[in-house]
């Protein structure tokens, strides 16, 4: 019970893995031997039990062998009539995976998964030229990502050299400005300062008869203090005597 178990885990993890990727139904010129239907897997399978089938005329393909990554089956005459077409991946009769229906009218580009089925330019063997989705046909190409990454770059670039110009222009204003003031400050005579005298002698002979004044009044005060006690010395001795 356990083993049986253990096998449809196993089956069911690569059925998982396993996809239809890419599909060329109406390759240039005679198409008997030029279609070709691309499987993906992320995880190494083996594609014994699995069958290709379609909704057209040509019957189903059993396919065989293991692999990892992308995986291309051809066939030898036309299999897919390009109209309404519908493709299927089948494990023991189970549908694994769908792709369709679609009309293939388009020779220079095949039908490929990007999260969704459309029609973009032939990739075969190599990852879809996505703009995003998931898997090997959903992740952007290298250089899809570095064109992205450059246009980025350069948008950035060009909104940074808007204000750096506009802080140049206004610095150099700036520089104009002190220039210009700098010259007119040069054209102005500049003038010796003149000394101005406002009663220069008359104010210090009214300083010098303050000081006058002063000096004596405070000469009055300490003469007369003295006196007083000389006086008040007199009348002590006096009493006493």
């Amino acid at each position: 019970m356990l083993t049986v178990c253990l096998f449809i885990i196993i089956l069911t993890a690569e059925a998982y893995a396993l996809r239809l990727n890419e599909i060329e139904a109406n390759p240039e010129g005679d198409d008997s031997g030029f279609e070709w239907v691309e499987l993906y897997s992320a995880e190494s399978v083996s594609l014994e039990g699995y069958v290709l089938d379609h909704n057209s005329s040509g019957g189903p393909v059993n396919l065989s062998g293991s692999f990892q990554g992308l995986f291309i089956i051809t066939f030898p005459s036309q299999w897919l009539r390009n109209t309404n077409e519908v493709i299927y991946l089948k494990l023991n009769e189970n549908v694994i995976d769908t792709a369709g229906p679609f009309t293939d009218n388009k020779k220079n580009k095949t039908y490929s998964f990007c999260n969704t089925w459309i029609f973009i330019a032939d990739s075969r063997n190599a990852e879809n030229a996505c703009s995003s989705s998931s898997g090997s046909g959903g992740t952007q190409t290298q250089t899809q990502i570095q064109n992205q990454s450059r246009q980025s770059s350069n948008t950035e670039e060009r909104e940074e050299e808007i204000p750096r110009t506009t802080i140049e222009q206004n610095n150099n204003l700036e520089d104009n400005n002190q220039n210009n003031i700098i010259n007119l400050a040069d054209d102005i005579p500049i003038q010796k300062p003149k000394k101005i005298f406002l009663n220069g002698k008359t104010t210090d002979k009214n300083i010098d008869v303050e000081v006058t004044k002063t000096y004596k009044t405070r000469v009055g005060v300490i003469y007369f203090f003295i006196a007083l006690c000389v006086l008040l010395v007199v009348l002590i001795a006096s009493r006493k005597l």
